[in-house]
């Protein structure tokens, strides 16, 4: 055999062999994937289940239909924010809390999908007395009003 029937039958033995393992994935999977686990994906917050309770025009109380839902509240400073943003990175897939604190403008990160990280300060610039911040798409700038004295 020349040099290239051999190139070409090594292809094609090499193509019949990753298109078997492509039809064994896919039609093995005998069983249901299991349930996701939201308990813990955040990791720092508290699951809360609510109902939401809305009146009607005689003033009874009826369910909204479907108004049950699971919320996350955790806690990202020990302080008070001017104003925070939820960052959603690909590599490495966390979600990150972007904030400024309200005391001194501050900017501080904070990784939620990890418990017991500590928030990594982006900015040291000391703006005191910040009332509101406005972020730009993905918390990559922000726009600060702050109290000089009486004035805004």
């Amino acid at each position: 055999m020349s040099s290239t029937t051999t190139w070409i039958l090594g292809i094609v033995a090499a193509g019949i062999v990753a298109s078997g393992l492509i039809i064994w994935i896919v039609y093995s999977g005998g069983t249901d994937p299991l349930p996701l686990d939201t308990s813990s994906a955040l990791g720092t917050g508290d699951n809360r289940t609510t109902a939401v309770p809305t009146t009607d025009q005689g003033g009874t109380s009826l369910p909204i239909s479907g108004g049950i839902s699971t919320q996350r509240i955790f806690k990202i400073a020990d302080g008070p924010i001017a104003g925070a943003t939820l960052i959603q990175t690909t590599r490495p897939t966390t979600t990150i809390a972007r904030y400024v604190l309200q005391t001194n403008g501050h900017t501080f990160d904070l990784v939620l999908d990890s418990p017991g990280t500590i928030a990594k300060a982006i900015s040291n610039t000391t703006i005191p007395g910040i009332a509101k911040v406005a972020w730009a798409p993905e918390g990559r700038a922000a726009v600060m009003q702050y109290m000089d004295l009486d004035t805004i």
